[in-house]
This record gives structure tokens, sequence and C-alpha cells, in this order.
């Protein structure tokens, strides 16, 4: 991951304005010293306030069951700059987590 992209929160109230266009994410998950981070691009607004983000995570997928376990999840809004990182985690996540291993 590049070291020169800076993360920003951004409070719930006011994230409806990022994620109603429609943009790709990534959903992180951790649960036990289990961590996973995957692409999605299919979410939507079901509540403005309090902010409320639906999302389908099939449960084929690893984070699937780590956000069951924890009830936790971080939707992160990537910048166009990483669309090629998004690319890759979409399709080499697993294979880099076991060579980190």
């Amino acid at each position: 991951m590049r070291d020169d992209v800076e993360m920003v929160d951004v409070p719930l109230d006011r994230v409806r304005r990022y994620l109603e266009p429609g943009p790709i994410v990534l959903v992180s998950s951790a649960c036990g010293g289990e961590r996973d981070i995957m692409t999605l691009g299919w979410h939507t607004m079901m509540a403005f306030s309090p902010s409320l983000v639906g999302c389908v995570i099939s449960s084929g997928n690893h984070s699937f069951e780590l956000v069951r376990r924890s009830g936790t999840c971080v939707i992160n809004l990537p910048m166009t700059a990483l669309t090629a990182v998004i690319k890759a985690t979409g399709i080499h996540f697993h294979d880099l987590t076991r060579q980190a291993s």
C-alpha cells in the first residue's frame, strides 16, 4: 500500500455525500487476529440521521464471517489515484496475505 495516502474520518452525518454516487468502496474487517479487506460495488444509504449504510457481503467471502463475528466493519472511500490498488485488492488480497505470513 502507498505510504503517501492519508485516511480522513468523515462524520456519519456527512458520509452520504460521498456514498450516494455509488463509488467502489473497500470494506475492511477484523476479528480475533484475522483481518480482511474486500472491494464492494453495491451499497446504499438506508437512513440519513443517524446514517445507516446497507451492503451485501456474500457468505462465501471471508469478510462475511469476520463482520458477523465482530459486528463491525469499516467502509473506506479510496481516491481515484488508488484505482490500481483497488483492482489488485479485489483479485489478489488473499495471495498477498499468504505471502506476508
